[in-house]
């Protein structure tokens, strides 16, 4: 469900850490006026992911399939490349972020096992070296945008993607996945930055 507190025990350990990152450094560097746009964004998670779990990797906008998916960030297990994550970020602080096609893209990319030929080989400098996924990869979906968004509303996205499946005992079929939002509301001079589940599975 998309319930956003009791899930801590049922918590993967990459999803707990995502929610420190978010809550704690991306809100930071919003304040800061760090954050110029998406790839800023990016940029300031793949520096926090390297900096507080150096066993992880992170590849910026790796090409996953022959159909041309290329999510913003894949993190990975350096020793194992077994990926923990694979990460879609969307960012337009006063306006409305488009959702659907990041989210669709993720269900297909999430949730089933493959592999992709998306490290390079330094040698080379050929995208050779292959990246794992596994049906325990976590999708995360990331916004940060105006109030109102319907890209920053879990329940609104939760119950879009439960009426794809047509019902809610169908939801078991789709893969775990984690709502990161942030929410700007340019009248009240304020911003709200949180993560929650959409599915827990």
């Amino acid at each position: 469900m998309h319930e956003r507190s009791g899930l801590e025990l049922s918590t993967p350990w990459f999803a707990t850490f995502f929610r420190h990152v978010w809550k704690n450094v991306i809100a930071r560097q919003y304040e800061a006026g760090a954050l110029n746009g998406e790839r800023a964004l990016q940029a300031h998670l793949v520096a926090a992911i390297s900096v507080l779990s150096p066993e992880l990797d992170t590849l910026v906008e790796p090409r996953l399939s022959e159909s041309g998916i290329f999510p913003d960030l894949l993190v990975y297990r350096r020793q194992s490349l077994v990926a923990v994550a694979v990460i879609e970020l969307k960012y337009v602080p006063y306006h409305s972020p488009e959702w659907e096609k990041d989210v669709r893209r993720l269900l297909a990319t999430i949730g089933t096992a493959g592999s992709y030929a998306c490290t390079v080989d330094p040698k080379t400098g050929k995208d050779d070296g292959k990246v794992f996924c596994d049906p325990s990869t976590l999708g995360i979906f990331a916004a940060v945008g105006a109030r109102g968004s319907k890209a920053l509303d879990s329940k609104f996205l939760y119950e879009k993607l439960i009426a794809d499946r047509c019902s809610e005992e169908q939801s078991h079929s789709l893969p775990r996945l984690l709502h990161a939002w942030g929410t700007v509301d340019r009248e009240q001079s304020s911003r709200t930055f949180g993560a929650g589940w959409l599915m827990s599975r």
